[in-house]
């Protein structure tokens, strides 16, 4: 039991160390040129959360991009661990919320790993693997 907590130690300090740049700057996202994460999910999520909290309704209808367009509530607006976006500043929580979510991939693969029978070392090889 000691040994796990020592790899769940490791995993979530490599993660910590990996998306360093996101906990130093608060209101720095995840982006990349090559990925809809930003235009899509992060200008949507953004918009969303701002009008709800302003106004109390999720919003039907987005200005914000091109002449506007319906709201794309695909986004999952009442997931869980994105309501934290409903208290918290949203562009500031964007980078955290992936960030669970790429550790929680690290967390469930070394418990997977462990149930099929992989070692300790070997489990934690692959969630580092896995998420950061």
């Amino acid at each position: 039991m000691v040994g796990r907590k020592i790899f769940f130690g490791i995993l979530v300090l490599s993660t910590l160390v990996f998306f360093s740049t996101i906990f130093l700057n608060p209101g720095k996202i995840l982006y990349s040129n090559h990925s809809t994460l930003t235009f899509k999910e992060g200008a949507y999520n953004l918009y969303l959360y701002r009008m709800w909290r302003e106004t109390g309704e999720l919003p039907l209808w987005n200005p914000t991009f091109y002449s506007g367009h319906p709201m794309d509530l695909t986004i999952s607006p009442i997931y869980p661990p994105k309501l934290l976006m409903y208290f918290f500043p949203s562009d500031q929580f964007f980078g955290y919320y992936y960030v669970f979510h790429i550790l929680l991939v690290g967390i469930f693969t070394f418990l997977y790993a462990r149930i099929i029978g992989l070692r300790e070392l070997s489990s934690l090889l692959s969630a580092i693997s896995a998420s950061p």
